[in-house]
């Protein structure tokens, strides 16, 4: 039998040769058919010849001693193609992509997910919208929004490293520069500049590309190596003159202006630079930012709002990226009150861009039935250079395929139009590492970003998510924010937990344990029991410690699943109970049509508390403040005491406390 060392060798050997062979592959190949069948044999090597077992490498090592000299130049069996396949002794000759000639502009790449370029784990739009899209938000008000989040400010240079300047003295960013600040109290949220690179060095466009069927020339736009630069279209003559010279654009943020129409919404960031553009009109930029954050000294991913800094003609180009979930709608509200604003519209850029349409300030660009003169198509489209490299880019691809809704739900949202009469979004991500923001227009177009702490739920899924904002400082003008919470224990950062009824109690500062939630009467005497005192068949009450944190009064519902069918129905919903003041509060569940056994166990319960009653009347959604508690009851038989007093005694695991 041979031993290890000698099976390592020889794996190693095979191992080599494969190599070998793929490296010639790749310098002499012809078609992609040739590549493939290097990459199969590599796969063949790692499969068969490294991953056998020790009697089957054995055998076939003594057969091909023996059969050295008559196998000479014949086709190992096990390399036999199988009949319809893409084997590697087919070469490829099942493969639709077979005989066509390589693309040289463009890297190879044998597998997806073995991609490494910028946006290679984003998760891209399709044609079938992921999510319906929303319609105006109206149960918050866009500045009550506005406030929760901590706007990202270029104005805070003394949280700033590794930047440089304008000509003219503007903070700019560049590869390594880093944003680091304490956003609210034990909150440090970490931005990093990972990239300076325009879409079209994304493999999200070289996969649009690939899939979009598009021709050997706009294939040939793709480049990994593109730097941020301006469009050859501006009429602007500083931008020009830029553009002739081959400057490379740079990245600064602006306070709000006039064309800032989020602003008629009430997101209002005031002087604070916080909309992010290139340093001149007619920018082609992206920005690749890695996003991270701790909460009271641990690690946690946070949530990342969006929106457009300017109000987005067709041919402006804003679109926003991330590795983390799929981007989500938290708002859209009517510019300045008009009832006759629309929701946003993503841009068909197909359309727009079509030289058969001819689309220009003359000939106004129709969208959804509205007419918007602007210059911005036309010099988008006829700028067929771009960038220090004055190269081409083919501007289509930077639509979404899904004209829907812009890629709510994955990876990549936007391009919108948000001027005239329609409406800007915010976008939220949650559980992201990296996030990309990419531009282009003819003219000046900008993008907000923001953090937004917050508090969610950690029952199963089956339960549905609840989210709360929780921010404590204002994100406009830094001033406290009433924030109502159970318990003794302000609520902590529950961004991203795993859904298992404890994942919020094993991480920070475990705020839901059930004796912080008890009154004072009661804490360290219940075992960690919550007792459900039942009045009458299908009425309970629950009495917990609740906290108003300064705002005028909070509101409190809660839920239990009675009929333990892992959902939180209308009748396991509590009457809704108002405090005005810190203590005991009772919730009582009068509507439950089921007869529950006192010695049921396993049930799930979630709470949540606002200043918005409106806000929490279901057990989903979002809530603007508060916090939510979701727990769950183990294995307990009450006693007979418990039993002589009615009592549904539910009793959660000890959580370990601060």
């Amino acid at each position: 039998m041979v031993n290890t060392a000698t099976r390592q060798t020889r794996a190693l050997k095979f191992l080599k040769v494969g190599l070998a062979n793929a490296k010639n592959a790749l310098t002499s190949a012809t078609s992609q058919a040739e590549l493939d069948a290097a990459y199969q044999s590599l796969v063949t090597i790692v499969n068969s010849k490294l991953k056998n077992k020790e009697k089957a490498v054995t055998e076939t090592e003594v057969a091909a001693t023996e059969k050295t000299e008559a196998t000479t130049g014949k086709p190992a069996e096990n390399t036999k193609p199988a009949e319809g396949t893409n084997a590697i002794a087919n070469t490829g000759k099942n493969d639709p992509r077979n005989g066509k000639e390589i693309d040289k502009n463009t890297a190879f790449r044998a597998d997806t997910a073995t991609a490494t370029g910028i946006g290679a784990d984003v998760v891209d739009a399709t044609s079938t919208p992921k999510e319906a899209k929303p319609g105006f938000t109206t149960n918050i008000k866009a500045a009550d929004l506005a406030s929760q989040i901590s706007w990202l400010d270029f104005g805070d240079t003394a949280n700033w490293t590794g930047t440089t300047t304008t000509s003219d003295g503007k903070l700019a960013l560049q590869v390594g520069a880093t944003y680091t600040k304490e956003i609210m109290p034990g909150y440090v949220v970490t931005i990093k500049v990972k990239s300076l690179k325009p879409f079209q060095a994304t493999e999200i466009y070289k996969k649009r590309l690939e899939d979009r069927g598009a021709t050997a020339a706009e294939k040939a736009t793709y480049d990994p190596n593109a730097r941020n630069g301006y469009v050859s279209g501006s009429s602007d003559s500083t931008t020009k003159a830029a553009f002739a010279a081959g400057e490379e654009a740079k990245v600064i943020a602006e306070a709000q202006n006039r064309w800032t129409e989020v602003r008629t919404e009430g997101i209002n960031t005031g002087t604070k630079k916080t909309t992010i553009s290139s340093d001149l009109n007619g920018g082609n930029i992206g920005v690749q930012f890695e996003v991270s954050a701790t909460f009271r000294g641990k690690v946690v991913r946070p949530a990342v709002v969006m929106a457009d800094g300017e109000s987005a003609n067709p041919g402006e180009v804003v679109m926003f990226t991330t590795n983390g979930e799929g981007w989500q709608h938290i708002g859209e509200w009517y510019k300045n009150g008009d009832k006759s604003t629309r929701t946003y519209a993503p841009q068909d850029l197909t359309y727009y861009f079509d030289p058969a349409n001819n689309f220009s300030y003359h000939k106004p660009v129709p969208v959804e039935g509205i007419d918007i003169r602007n210059w911005n198509t036309q010099q988008l489209r006829d700028s067929t250079q771009a960038g220090p490299d004055k190269k081409a880019v083919a501007w289509k691809y930077f639509q979404s395929a899904d004209l829907t809704t812009a890629g709510l739900g994955t990876g990549v949202f936007g391009p919108n139009v948000s001027a005239s009469k329609f409406a800007v979004p915010l976008v939220m991500t949650k559980g992201a590492s990296e996030i990309g923001l990419y531009i282009a227009s003819s003219g000046k177009q900008s993008a907000m970003f923001g953090f937004f702490p917050l508090d969610e739920g950690d029952a199963p899924e089956s339960y549905g998510k609840a989210i709360h904002s929780i921010a404590t400082v204002d994100g406009i003008t830094g001033k406290k924010v009433n924030q109502p919470y159970l318990g003794h224990l302000s609520p902590d950062m529950d961004e991203n937990n795993a859904l298992d009824w404890t994942g919020d109690d094993k991480t920070t500062t475990a705020d839901e344990g059930i004796d912080q939630l008890l009154p004072n009467d009661l804490k360290g005497k219940t075992n960690e029991l919550i007792k459900m005192d039942r009045t009458k068949p299908g009425n309970y009450t629950i009495t917990v410690e609740a906290h108003t944190d300064g705002a005028p009064q909070a509101n409190i519902y809660g839920w239990v699943d009675f009929n333990q069918n892992g959902t939180f129905d209308e009748d396991e919903r509590s009457d809704l109970a108002t405090i005005t003041k810190d203590g005991a509060v009772t919730l009582r569940f009068t509507k439950s049509k089921t007869y529950i056994d006192p010695s049921v166990n396993e049930l799930g319960v979630r709470l949540r508390i606002a200043k918005d009653a409106a806000q929490i009347e279901s057990p989903t959604g979002m809530a603007f403040s508060g916090e939510v508690e979701d727990f769950q009851d183990s294995n307990h038989s009450p006693t007979k005491k418990e039993k002589s007093k009615k009592q549904l005694v539910l009793k959660v695991p000890n959580k370990q406390q601060p």
